[in-house]
């Protein structure tokens, strides 16, 4: 089979983000049906393909190389021609290399590969400031909160979440 992931070959995702890929095969031309004869003659002397393609999912590899206690483990598609990834699965500052194998159920030594790599970064800090979108004169007392922010990356940050504040005139 010829295996394609659909998309770029190199994808962008943020951690705190789900995301699904993709891929499909696509039988030669030899492949027939079975009971059928092979009419093209570049196939003469091929084996005859028929059936059903089994997929599977698996990461290569992963650079720089993960920390300690944060393996990935693939979801429960990765048995299936779409493979699903939940938010926070990745770490952010790597880049995954995964394969789709696509191979006939009836003969597993016939198979396609193909690879994407999925470049996970670290999702902007939103900031949410309570108190701050008003006027005032220059003897009233100003209370910001900013405790409503947030840090989409959680426990993939690098730094504890901590606030500073400046004031521009």
């Amino acid at each position: 089979p010829v295996v394609e992931i659909e998309g770029p070959s190199t994808i962008n995702v943020q951690t705190s983000a789900q995301f699904k890929l993709r891929g499909s095969a696509v039988l030669s031309v030899c492949a027939t049906t079975p009971g059928s004869a092979v009419t093209d003659p570049c196939c003469a002397g091929q084996p005859s393909l028929s059936g059903a393609v089994v997929y599977a999912w698996s990461l290569k590899s992963v650079t720089p190389a993960l920390p300690a206690g944060k393996e990935l483990t693939l979801h429960e598609t990765q048995s299936t021609r779409q493979l699903f990834m939940p938010a926070n699965s990745l770490v952010p500052g790597h880049v995954y290399t995964m394969e789709l194998r696509a191979s006939m159920a009836n003969n597993a030594s016939i198979y396609g590969v193909s690879t994407v790599h999925v470049n996970c970064y670290f999702a902007p800090l939103i900031a949410r400031i309570s108190g701050g979108n008003r006027a005032l004169s220059a003897e009233d007392d100003v209370l910001l909160d900013a405790t409503g922010s947030v840090d989409k990356d959680g426990s993939h940050s690098s730094a504890p979440f901590s606030f500073r504040w400046t004031c521009a005139t």
